[in-house]
């Protein structure tokens, strides 16, 4: 037990200064916020959407009184933000401080999530975190809680419990409160499908700790495995049990899976294989069964790089244009003509693929952020005319989604999902992006993936209500809407037109296959496909002969053909996805779908503002960096507009104490800071009228205290990220000092970068820049100046995952200065800090990767990646009273190890040999140095 307690807290302070940041000052002060504030939970959410906080303080308070069985009964309040300003669908809990978070746009894609209405889908998954955190918060979980506040208990909670269980639990939750979730939805299942059909069964722990070279489903349908096995064969609540054995670290030195063995007998690596064994058995089962269909590989999977095709489209030369991206390389549109690929154009970061076309004009929407305020961001409407190879951003700073052009290429219809959480058909002038029309929607059903008749006079789309799907035509002349299938559970995704019908990817056979259904409206539906794994995103060739789909396989998504001559064409009756068998849920008496039965409480709606309202201590511990290491007291609120820290350590370059107190404040453009430090200095410096021919060495006290402030911008723009951000501190000095009065400063600093995002295995951005400049002087009498400025480069190297830095610094600080600023300079590597006056430096990195081990021992360490830099560095320093300039040569190698600690905990282990050929005198000829990085 002692020997425990010892590691997770070595753990735990290793990890302190890591732990989940969050954007700081990301709501613009427009937004007026309000509450509903129950025992349970307290929904903070903008003004004019009560309707949608109170149906989620409905669902939790109802979850929190009748279904804690399979997780535990202890609870904690959460305070929990409705943010409706992004375009991003995601949803959080998390701790430092203990607070949830939803971003309410949901996906387009409904393969993604199901049919379940996202809102309803993110209160039953997230606050299944929550009470998952309450559970874990014991025993030696607590005691690092009290001793090291919310980071203490997030890393002893993340150290003992899989990330698997706590995904996985939360998809089951999902799933079985509802009719729908995640493990109904055929898509949630692809790659473990297409892993073990194909007899691929990867270790436990490469299952668990992921890949850089080969598709390895994530933690959420690896823990859902898990978790579903572990209901069937040992009861509803057994991960209960675990879960509170797991969080005090009752059992042996791997507590959670110690904990299973407990209360089924089985560690975590065996009921892995036994679970994934029985998804084998039963999925081979099914496939034997089915009559699969031919289909035609039109672009070769890659043997060695996982690869993903998608969003095919014929043009009228029977060619193809479609989106391709890999483990190597981001995304980019691709033209598939007589068995050869020609590139077209780059694809810009997105929340969710796609790319539509009609009559050789493409549209796709792209992220961009607002630059000063991360939680409110946008999307862009892109279009590529494919006989001028024109790429023009039709519409910026929008909430637009899966535009697809007219026939004539004149307009453009799309979807709009506002931040009142409005979901509408809107159609645009695709030159200008001027809307032209809004399509009614009376029950503000979610609406996706609107398409135009080939005949132009209506508008197809997909709806979603009640946690239902629908496909529906409306008439443009008079609104009219045919509902063309019946609502459903199942999941239906992207689809293309016919001339009298449409063709979809749906889950109506527990795979994904391809369907198409009349434009008259009878609501017959036939199947296309019958694909072993899945099949999406169908195209119908001009002819009208052939079929384009997107099939996924154990390397990503393939473009694979199918003759409609060959097609089964069978009409289906639908079954429910509640009631396929091939799901194989296990359901208490307790369970069962919970939507339709949540009691309607009415709450009371109060403002919420206030610069202290929700602010909470929530970190205490330690913080390391590369020149400072200390204990800190932090503090934030849960819109994160304002946040403090008491911080005491060491800097290790000047080998004194300080204690320091800072306080920022961001509702506003500027981000406004004060600070107080009192520290303990020690700076050598030179003074002529002393002594001519030794330096001196000032010791003394010093108290100094700052204001300030901060702009920071960051944009989006494709496949770049930009970054300015302007600093201003001014700052006043109070010393011990003999001889030196009291320096008042003015410290601005400037940072900018410019990087273009990386791929998968992509050890560094190919193409960026930085510059980070700081400035500091005295603005009294009191001698004091200091300039820092760092610039780098990135550029490809040799081959795809190779890369350059070069990297260059300057800093200048006379000696007889009376006040010498604290030293943060980065020196040669393999060489110490010594006295300088101005000094500059040059870096050379060639950095590659070396291997892709995947291997690990005893769950202890998992190496996923081993890469190198070679390097080169010179730096040449004088002082004015000098006779010679000082030169530090330095080059060498850095090999570093990327592993998985625990399963859990990224650290990168760097090993380097510096060879010093001038070094001077009290400097080795080379060094070895050994470096330990922490990473989340």
């Amino acid at each position: 037990m002692i020997l425990k307690i010892i590691f997770t807290g070595i753990m735990v302070f290793v990890s302190q200064n890591v732990i989940f940041a969050q954007n700081f000052g990301g709501h613009p002060p427009s937004v007026r916020w309000l509450q509903i504030d129950t025992e349970n939970v307290r929904v903070i959410f903008p003004e004019g959407q009560s309707t949608e906080a109170k149906r989620i303080t409905r669902l939790i308070n109802y979850i929190k009184k009748e279904h804690l069985e399979t997780v535990g009964s202890k609870t904690k309040k959460i305070d929990l933000v409705l943010q409706t300003n992004q375009v991003i669908s995601n949803g959080f809990v998390a701790l430092n401080p203990y607070r949830s978070e939803f971003f309410a746009t949901p996906f387009q894609n409904n393969h993604a999530l199901g049919s379940i209405n996202f809102l309803d889908g993110l209160a039953i998954h997230e606050y299944q975190h929550a009470l998952q955190y309450s559970n874990a918060n014991r025993g030696i979980t607590k005691l690092f809680h009290f001793i090291s506040g919310q980071p203490g208990w997030t890393v002893a909670m993340n150290l003992s419990i899989p990330n698997w269980y706590f995904e996985g639990d939360a998809v089951v939750s999902e799933t079985v409160l509802s009719s729908a979730g995640r493990g109904r939805t055929p898509e949630f299942f692809k790659e473990q499908r297409s892993l073990l059909l194909k007899d691929i069964d990867y270790s436990y722990m490469k299952a668990r700790n992921g890949s850089y070279k080969d598709l390895v489903p994530s933690h959420y349908p690896l823990g859902y495995a898990i978790m579903n096995y572990g209901r069937n064969h040992f009861g509803t609540t057994v991960w209960k049990n675990v879960l509170a054995d797991a969080g005090a670290y009752r059992y042996g030195f791997y507590p959670f899976s110690s904990a299973m063995n407990k209360h089924t007998g089985m560690r975590a690596p065996e009921m892995y294989r036994k679970s994934y064994h029985e998804l084998k058995t039963r999925w081979t089962t099914e496939i034997d069964g089915l009559d699969l269909t031919s289909h035609t590989i039109l672009t070769p999977k890659n043997s060695k790089i996982v690869t993903h095709n998608q969003y095919a489209h014929f043009l009228d030369d029977e060619s193809l244009v479609y989106v391709s991206s890999s483990y190597q390389r981001t995304a980019s549109i691709y033209q598939l003509k007589n068995g050869k690929n020609k590139r077209l154009t780059t694809v810009g970061s997105s929340t969710d693929t796609f790319l539509s076309e009609n009559n050789g004009k493409l549209a796709w929407t792209e992220f961009e952020k607002d630059p000063r305020w991360s939680n409110r961001n946008y999307s862009r409407l892109v279009t590529f005319d494919l006989n001028t190879l024109q790429k023009k951003v039709v519409v910026h700073r929008s909430k637009l989604f899966s535009p697809h052009f007219s026939n004539d290429g004149t307009k453009i219809v799309a979807i709009e999902s506002d931040e009142m959480l409005n979901h509408r058909i809107i159609i645009l002038n695709s030159e200008s992006g001027e809307i032209l029309s809004k399509l009614p929607n009376p029950e503000n059903d979610f609406v996706s993936y609107p398409q135009w008749s080939k005949d132009g006079t209506s508008i197809i789309f997909l709806a979603k209500r009640d946690s239902e799907l629908a496909l529906f035509k409306m008439n443009l002349s008079t609104n009219e809407r045919i509902q063309l299938i019946d609502w459903t559970h199942h999941a239906i995704g992207n689809f293309s037109m016919g001339e009298d019908a449409v063709f979809f990817s749906a889950s109506y056979t527990g795979i994904d296959n391809i369907f198409w259904v009349s434009l008259k409206g009878d609501r017959k539906i036939f199947q296309l496909t019958s694909s072993k794994i899945g099949a999406y995103q169908p195209e119908i060739s001009p002819n009208g002969k052939n079929l384009v789909m997107s099939e996924f396989t154990e390397k990503g998504y393939t473009l694979s053909s199918l003759q409609l001559s060959s097609a089964i064409d069978t009409l289906i009756s639908i079954q429910e996805p509640v009631n396929m068998e091939q799901f194989n849920l296990t359901l208490s008496e307790n369970e069962g779908n919970i939507l339709d039965h949540i009691p309607m409480e009415e709450f009371e709606v109060k403002g919420y503002k206030g610069i202290l309202n929700g602010t909470k201590f929530h970190t205490w511990g330690i913080q390391s960096g590369t020149s400072i290491t200390g204990l800190s007291l932090g503090f934030s609120n849960i819109l994160n507009d304002l946040s403090g820290n008491i911080f005491g350590g060491i800097n290790h370059n000047e080998g004194t104490f300080s204690l320091s107190g800072t306080l920022a404040y961001s509702k506003y453009f500027a981000v406004l800071s004060l600070g107080t430090t009192i520290t303990e200095r020690s700076f050598i410096f030179y003074d002529p009228l002393i002594s001519q021919t030794s330096f001196l060495l000032n010791e003394f006290t010093q108290r100094s205290f700052t204001a300030g402030f901060a702009i920071p911008l960051t944009w989006q723009n494709g496949n770049y990220t930009t970054g300015l951000t302007i600093e201003s501190d001014f700052v006043q000095y109070y010393t011990n000092a003999a001889n030196l009065e009291n320096p008042l400063s003015w410290e601005p600093e400037v940072r900018i970068f410019n990087l273009h995002r990386r791929a998968n295995q992509n050890i560094q951005s190919r193409f960026g820049q930085y510059l980070f400049a700081k400035y500091a002087t005295s603005l009294n009498k009191v001698e004091g100046e200091r300039i820092n400025i760092l610039g780098g480069l990135y550029f490809p190297g040799l081959f795809v995952n190779h890369g350059v830095l070069i990297e260059g610094e300057y800093q200048k600080e006379l000696l007889t200065n009376e006040y010498q600023f604290a030293d943060f300079f980065n020196y040669a590597r393999g060489y110490n800090y010594f006295s300088n006056e101005e000094i500059s430096r040059f870096s050379f990195n060639y950095r590659l990767p070396l291997f892709y081990p995947d291997w690990g021992f005893f769950n202890f360490a998992y190496f996923k990646r081993i890469r190198a830099n070679i390097f080169y560095d010179v730096a040449e320093s004088n002082i004015s009273f000098a006779t010679n300039s000082i030169t530090q040569e330095s080059y060498g190698a850095e090999l570093t190890f990327d592993n998985i600690m625990l399963n859990v905990l990224p650290m990168s282990f760097t090993i380097r040999q510096s060879f010093l050929p001038d070094a001077f005198s009290g400097n080795p000829s080379s060094n070895f140095e050994f470096f330990v990085q922490v990473s989340f």
